[in-house]
Formats: C-alpha cells, sequence, structure tokens
C-alpha cells in the first residue's frame, strides 16, 4: 500500500453527553452487565433513553470483552484462539472425568 496511514479522529466529548468521565462510562456498562436490566429500565437510571442506552452498550461492551480476551487467555500475544497452544498447556482434569 502505498501513501499515508490512515488515522482515526480523536475521541471528543459533546456538551451534554450523559456519560462524561470514564468512571461513569465503567458504572454503566458494568451494571449493565452485573443486573442485566432491560434497556429502558437501565437507560432511565442513567438518564437516556433506550436508543441512547443501547448505542452506549454496544460501543462499552467492547472493553471489558477485549479486556476478558487479552487476560484470561492463555495464548501467546497476537494469538486468539491457538489450537496447539491450548493443546500443549497442561490442564489437570478431576479424577473420573476422562
Amino acid at each position: 500500500m502505498e501513501g499515508k496511514p490512515r488515522t482515526g479522529r480523536r475521541y471528543s466529548q459533546y456538551a451534554n453527553c450523559p456519560l462524561p468521565s470514564a468512571e461513569d462510562r465503567l458504572l454503566f456498562i458494568l451494571s449493565y452487565l452485573k443486573v442485566a436490566a432491560l434497556q429502558v429500565a437501565h437507560g432511565a437510571l442513567f438518564g437516556m433513553t433506550q436508543s441512547n442506552a443501547n448505542k452506549w452498550i454496544h460501543v462499552l461492551l467492547v472493553v471489558p470483552h477485549q479486556t476478558l480476551l487479552d487476560f484470561l487467555s492463555d495464548t501467546y500475544e497476537g494469538s486468539r484462539h491457538d489450537k496447539p497452544i491450548a493443546d500443549q498447556t497442561p490442564y489437570p482434569l478431576p479424577e473420573g472425568s476422562e
């Protein structure tokens, strides 16, 4: 490929953002995952409509999902699901389970 690499736009927060700080966004997504409430009820708790709650949930769910993949995976960096590595990892099975 030739030319300049693409650069994404920098995140900019708008004036009436319902989740203005990183702590607010973290509380929003963790409470959603813990309670698994209806989006209408969860949005109402944070002062937003169901459609806005839906957008925020889908944007923010990427963070815990990616974190779990990165930190709880026994694969090497850059490999998400590497079967040979998983087969080589010695996980003892409980007696009588084989």
